[in-house]
């Protein structure tokens, strides 16, 4: 749909830059979780996509690296999301809902999150605890978090709002 470079919309482009998509497949950087990679192709350029942003009207914003060729507005091109990636994401992602899960069954309620980032490689979890936990502790948390792991429960996923969810204990 566009191409932005240098903060101006232009009609075409060979070197680095941002796109907008009529249908963007790639998950931009949110709540701690960084953005999907991969890359565009089509019969005149191929592009990696290095970031996708969200953009001040929800619309995502893709951070590209021009590899060959020249990008046009109005082209048409496959898009390529890292599914590796994505799935190595998605795996550290549930990691953190584990781990707070299982920090709240150990240390009570007084668990809150204040913040997290999951990568493909990572995760930190940041979380309010009015106390220091022992070594015995994190042991006890760690091991807690891989006996749910290995125990490979099926996913599901249920789409509700923000109060029915909060009422089936969603945090």
């Amino acid at each position: 749909l566009a191409i932005m470079k240098d903060n101006n919309f232009v009609d075409t482009c060979s070197e680095d830059c941002y796109i907008f998509l009529k249908e963007n497949p790639f998950y931009a950087e949110s709540g701690g979780q960084v953005s999907d990679s991969g890359y565009l192709k089509n019969d005149k350029c191929k592009l990696e996509v290095t970031n996708v942003i969200k953009a001040p009207n929800g619309q995502h914003l893709l951070e590209v690296k021009v590899l060959e060729g020249t990008i046009n507005k109005g082209d048409k091109i496959l898009t390529h999301v890292s599914k590796e990636k994505r799935l190595a994401i998605m795996k550290n992602h549930s990691a953190a809902h584990l781990l707070q899960k299982s920090l709240q069954e150990l240390l009570g309620d007084a668990v809150h999150q204040e913040g997290s980032y999951v990568n493909d490689n990572e995760l930190r979890f940041d979380f309010s605890y009015d106390g220091k936990l022992s070594f015995e502790e994190l042991r006890i948390v760690e091991r807690r978090v891989n006996e749910i792991i290995l125990k490979g429960i099926p996913e599901k996923t249920n789409i509700m709002n923000k109060e029915e969810a909060l009422k089936l204990g969603a945090m």
